[in-house]
């Protein structure tokens, strides 16, 4: 750069000269000959008295001084940086939508600060149920099912014969159930059904017919029947049930050397024949004895 501007000045200073010489005529053919001497010697004569164009070249001159003054030592050329003339540009956050990550259901996070809804399944779809996140799908449930629909619009197997048909449960039976209440009154029909049922007070018995409902009686009993078929309950081991339904300690009836009267428990040892008596005798021994007229005495 210093030197672009030196080349410039001292072009300026030429032609500043050049426009300012003057030639003088020669006197003599010695002299004309000489001219280009002879306008020197003239213009170096001259030159106190003809003032040249020298404020024009001072003026750039100075102008050219200082433009070096101004320019570095070491003859760089400063940049100005680009960032002090551009304006600071914010960051644009770029949202994370639906569709990007595969999602029809559900909500997310853009990224952004906000949280948008991708959708809602449609039934018997639900959100995640086909085993991916917040995608619609549908989970087959054939538990316990060999036929029917399987909840997500397929089947979970079909019925053949001898068990063409499809229940609700998803079994498959023979053909249908036709209900047999011939006969009855009550109780079940065959086919999961009822023929009927009783008035109150009345039950159904084994024959499906109404019967009049007995009662049982075993207010005040330990033991014994009810009355309707059943027992009033069962006595411990070593005790007997006695007439009124009490559990009593079991009594050994006691007929030994008798032939008649009471075994002591309640039972009897024997009767006598007609014409003859139950007599008892020492230690308890009872026999049977004829028995004696008027007047008679015992032997």
């Amino acid at each position: 750069m210093r030197f672009i501007l030196l080349m410039v000045l001292t072009t300026l200073l030429l032609l500043s000269g050049c426009g300012e010489t003057k030639v003088y005529p020669a006197t003599t053919a010695g002299d004309a000959g000489d001219t280009s001497s002879a306008s020197a010697d003239a213009q170096a004569d001259a030159a106190p008295d003809v003032p040249l164009d020298v404020p024009a070249a001072s003026a750039d001159t100075a102008s050219a001084d200082t433009a070096l003054d101004a320019s570095p030592e070491d003859g760089s050329v400063t940049d100005t940086p680009e960032d002090a003339t551009t304006a600071d540009v914010p960051e644009v956050c770029v949202p994370v939508t639906c569709e990007l990550l595969g999602f029809n259901c559900g909500a997310i996070d853009d990224q952004c600060g906000n949280t948008i809804s991708c959708g809602l399944c449609s039934p018997p779809n639900t959100c995640g149920a086909g085993g991916n996140p917040q995608v619609c799908g549908c989970s087959p449930d054939c538990e316990n099912k060999t036929c029917g629909d399987d909840g997500c619009g397929g089947v979970c197997g079909t019925c053949e014969d001898p068990t063409p048909n499809c229940t609700d449960s998803g079994a498959c039976e023979a053909d249908p159930c036709e209900p047999d209440c011939d006969g009855k009154e009550c109780g079940g029909d065959g086919c999961g059904g009822n023929c009927g049922f009783c008035y109150p007070g009345f039950i159904c018995n084994e024959a499906s017919q109404c019967e009049e409902q007995c009662l049982p009686a075993c207010q005040g009993k330990d033991c014994g029947p009810d009355g309707c078929g059943g027992s009033c309950g069962d006595c411990k081991l070593a005790e007997g049930c006695s007439a009124t339904g009490q559990c009593i300690t079991e009594c050994v009836p006691d007929c030994a050397n008798k032939e008649c009267g009471s075994d002591g428990c309640g039972g009897s040892c024997g009767s006598c024949p007609p014409g003859f008596n139950c007599e008892i005798w020492k230690f308890n021994q009872t026999m049977c004895m004829p028995e004696l007229d008027d007047g008679q005495e015992e032997k």
